[in-house]
């Protein structure tokens, strides 16, 4: 590290000649001749911040001048290029933190500007490199005692040094996807607005530091933190087919001049909450030092293990937490007949892992994606996208219907689910307008159609059951001009078998049925179905829920005869913000894999139900008359088997007020067990939520399990 003596020493020969610049410990920035400039200790050039760019529009502001404020600020005035007003104003002052530097930016523009200030993006020219984006998160323990969550701490990119002595970090406070290798996005908001200008302020923050530091150290000398806990496994999705898992705890020092002493603490539970290891000890971690341990968990097939790491300095907590299973081999040996897929996945850790795992958990159907590649892994992709439901089609939009139309037939896609969800939110008078864009879209479709051109054409999948918007296809003509009708059956607080209105899986299936039966009957697609698992949110399901209602979903959607189940979605996150943290949006947590890759329960459950519909056939569903007792119950090659439940508790998981928590996964919320008996002539197999087996003797013919709201799947009972 560079010594603050040093740094100072140095800066002061290398800055002398300078007419603007203030000095830092180990760097100095620099106004030099229109750039802002961050010189090393030994007087080398690392990067510069240059130009200002209005990307969506023609403006330009170049650094013309700078002058040193009272307070030791180096304030810039830009010239403006391209300036069709001449009246669009910018300045920066830059300023010295304890970490690196701001730069604070000041925007005026005319009121009658017609471009566009969204997209500004300032210059900084290092060396050129990959944008990677360090996504870093920080647990935080809820302080009304439920589950801990991922809040963001920072994303942070690294612009490296042409001097190659420090590493320039910026904390990016603006869209993380906009930019290239010598800009980024500047996030700004409106400050002021007169009868003539707006006025719009923005800031980038940096941090410096020696060279060869990871993000998630940056980030927690920035955070003022000691110390990094992390926990990682030596397999893709810390799954493991065979074999006992292990955990790797890793500590690190965040400080480059002086050890810290913290206390440890280490455990790991199974899904019935027993310990499998427990570790606690103190330790002096040496400057810049890294300390490693493995944790063995020895689990059955099919288990699972919940692992939680904490180091404690100087009463500063810092934590992390991470999931192991084993999940052994398993051969699909008649996928051809499933009808349960993924709507969406992301290429993490790589693309190939990705698709290696769905292929592991009986992924059959993808919804978006080249055909040609899914056949690969014995899937079957389709094809998704959407246009604007604002505007009818117009001649000006043939060249994008026919790339779409080009797109499908070179993906050899099997199906084209045609929009998105319009009807999300709308009157009913607004639908008849939706839907009249709709249909100019679909009937030039067809007329490509009539043309020759083969397509499976599938409507628009809609957000819950909207038999208005359904009707309103049909009173329009629209209603034959579909080969498929998709749907997004959404699911609030209840279980996947509540029927009724509103957000209910089961019942929205029905009440869509209805419509198909009064207009024409197709197969129905269900291209999006969920177990978010937001912490602590009232209105999703707990870790342990999702898998439980997992198993649930695709029993029912076999049993009521869809043509696909999708679910969304195997990763956390969103599309624009992968592998990104925002606990406040329920939309980063509908994965089946945690954000770091790690498996939920969830995604145990949909192996397991995988694997037991596979070559399956729905028979009935079923309840004992009398009792809470409901199931449904298929034939397999196997023999036949059940998926049965309890319905003392009844369908709603949860309560909405304002100290609601979920709880652990390996703790049930189910409050009633209730004893069934049944006729058995041998030995029974039961399957839990995750996978786990269980063989019960029958006595006398018969065998009691003891069930509640949780689906259990049984094998070698009578329901007669």
């Amino acid at each position: 590290m560079i010594s603050k003596w040093l740094g100072v020493l140095t800066l002061a020969s290398c800055c002398a000649m300078a007419q603007i610049e203030v000095r830092h410990d180990r760097f100095c920035l620099l106004f030099e001749n229109g750039k802002l400039w961050v010189i090393n200790a030994h007087g080398g050039k690392e990067v510069s911040m240059g130009r200002m760019l209005f990307s969506w529009s023609p403006p330009v502001a170049v650094p013309e001048h700078a002058d040193m404020t009272g307070d030791g600020k180096i304030e810039m005035v830009c010239r403006m290029e391209k300036d069709p007003t001449d009246k669009i104003s910018v300045s920066s002052r830059a300023e010295l933190t304890p970490m690196g530097f701001d730069v604070t930016y000041d925007i005026r523009v005319p009121k009658d500007f017609k471009g566009s200030v969204g997209g500004i993006m300032q210059e900084w020219r290092g060396v050129d490199k990959e944008r990677q984006v360090g996504k870093i998160g920080l647990w935080t323990r809820s302080g009304k005692g439920g589950v801990p969550f991922e809040t963001r701490d920072c994303y942070l990119r690294q612009i490296e040094g042409l001097a190659g002595e420090l590493d320039v970090w910026y904390v990016i406070s603006g869209n993380h996807n906009w930019g290239n290798k010598g800009a980024e996005h500047l996030a700004i908001k409106q400050t002021a607005e007169n009868d003539s200008f707006k006025e719009y302020e923005g800031k980038m923050s940096f941090v410096v530091v020696e060279k060869g530091l990871s993000a998630d150290v940056v980030a927690a000398r920035r955070g003022k933190r000691h110390v990094v806990v992390s926990l990682r496994t030596d397999k893709p999705f810390n799954i493991y087919p065979q074999g006992n898992p292990s955990v790797e705890l890793q500590l690190m020092n965040c400080h480059s001049d002086h050890a810290v002493q913290t206390e440890v603490m280490v455990w790991t539970r199974n899904f019935d909450g027993e310990l499998l290891a427990e570790d606690k000890f103190n330790m002096a971690l040496d400057a810049n030092g890294v300390f490693k341990k493995h944790y063995e968990c020895p689990l059955e097939d099919y288990g699972m293990a919940f692992v939680e790491a904490t180091a404690v300095v100087d009463g500063q907590e810092v934590f992390a937490r991470t999931t192991l299973a084993k999940l052994p081999p398993f051969e699909y040996k008649y996928l051809d007949r499933s009808n349960i897929g993924i709507a969406a996945f992301f290429n993490k850790p790589s693309r190939e892992d990705a698709f290696q795992l769905m292929r592991r958990m009986g992924v059959r159907y993808l919804r978006n994606g080249d055909n040609h590649e899914a056949q690969k892994y014995g899937m079957i992709a389709m094809m998704h996208n959407n246009v604007s439901s604002q505007v009818s089609y117009q001649e000006k939009d043939a060249n994008t219907l026919d790339g779409m139309l080009e797109k499908y037939r070179k993906q050899d896609n099997v199906g084209w689910e045609f929009c998105n969800e319009w009807n999300m939110g709308k009157s009913r008078e607004k639908k008849v307008e939706l839907v009249q864009n709709y249909l100019s879209w679909v009937r030039e479709i067809d007329k490509r159609r009539r043309n020759g051109l083969k397509i499976n054409l599938i409507s628009q999948g809609l957000a819950g059951a909207d038999p208005d918007f359904q009707e309103e296809i049909a009173r329009q003509g629209g209603w034959n001009l579909f080969d498929g009708v998709a749907l997004h059956p959404g699911r609030g607080n209840v279980t996947p078998d509540a029927l009724g209105d509103g957000w209910m899986y089961l019942g929205a299936i029905r009440r869509t049925k209805e419509v198909l039966e009064k207009h024409g009957v197709k197969p129905l697609y269900l291209t999006e179905v969920y177990a978010c698992t937001q912490a602590n949110n009232w209105w999703v399901d707990s870790l342990r829920q999702s898998a439980e209602n997992t198993i649930l979903t695709f029993a029912i959607g076999k049993a009521e005869g869809m043509a696909v189940v999708l679910f969304y979605q195997l990763h956390d996150a969103v599309w624009h913000d992968v592998g990104g943290i925002n606990h406040k949006d329920r939309e980063y947590d509908f994965g089946l894999l945690n954000r770091d890759c790690s498996p939920k329960p969830s995604l145990m459950a949909f192996a397991t139900i995988a694997e037991e519909l596979d070559g399956a056939d729905f028979l009935r569903y079923f309840e004992r008359r009398g009792t809470n007792l409901k199931g449904i119950e298929f034939t397999s090659p196997d023999g036949k088997f059940a998926v049965l439940y309890d319905r003392t508790d009844g369908i709603k998981l949860s309560e909405k007020s304002d100290d609601f928590i979920h709880h652990e996964p390996w703790i049930t919320t189910w409050k009633t067990k209730t004893k069934h008996v049944f006729q058995a002539d041998g030995d029974v197999v039961v399957r839990d939520c995750i996978g786990r087996r269980r063989t019960i003797r029958a006595e006398n013919g018969c065998v009691t399990l003891e069930l509640d709201g949780a689906p259990l799947i049984v094998h070698g009972v009578s329901l007669e």
